[in-house]
């Protein structure tokens, strides 16, 4: 099934969330990871996996502080307008753009990450039976003291979709 904003109208995502806060949302991912003393500035263990890139504006903010990004997500269409922002990022930064996905993300044969990040409700379009197994394979992929960073609310048994058209119901 296809998710229309996601897949076929990335750009309205973009216009839609241009109001959003993205320096916030990073600088809270980096004051997470200092409280928990990881520092990603080590050698070696500044890559970061971060879930649902969307059009990559956080990745874009994650690489503009030093971090290798690999910024995954299962919609072909957000990944098309993050590849045309992440050329554009200064520095000496890697941003490496996959799709792909949880609760199983194929990530090949990559060491492990110094953190993984699933903000901004990421885990709330899994259904919940898909919950447990998405936070084990993204804890998998952390090195030893990694951290996972993600946000999450109460989901509905078959997890949330945007709305694809139609009426909302909203009065």
């Amino acid at each position: 099934m296809s998710d229309g904003l996601y897949d076929e109208r990335p750009r309205l995502y973009d216009a839609i969330q241009s109001e959003w806060d993205y320096d916030r949302d990073a600088a809270f991912v980096f004051d997470a990871l200092a409280d928990r003393g990881v520092d990603l500035g080590d050698a070696g263990s500044g890559r970061l996996l971060e879930v649902g890139c969307g059009t990559g504006e956080h990745a874009r903010r994650f690489a503009a502080r030093g971090l290798d990004v690999t910024a995954i997500d299962v919609h072909e269409g957000m990944l098309d307008v993050a590849r045309e922002k992440c050329a554009g990022v200064d520095g000496e930064a890697d941003i490496e753009l996959r799709r792909t996905g949880l609760p199983d993300p194929d990530l090949g044969d990559v060491a492990p990450f110094g953190a993984a990040v699933a903000i901004r409700g990421v885990v709330n379009h899994l259904a919940s039976a898909g919950l447990d197994p998405a936070i084990a394979a993204l804890r998998d992929r952390l090195r030893p003291g990694g951290v996972l960073v993600f946000d999450n609310s109460p989901l509905p048994p078959d997890g949330n979709r945007p709305p694809t058209g139609g009426s909302t119901g909203a009065r």
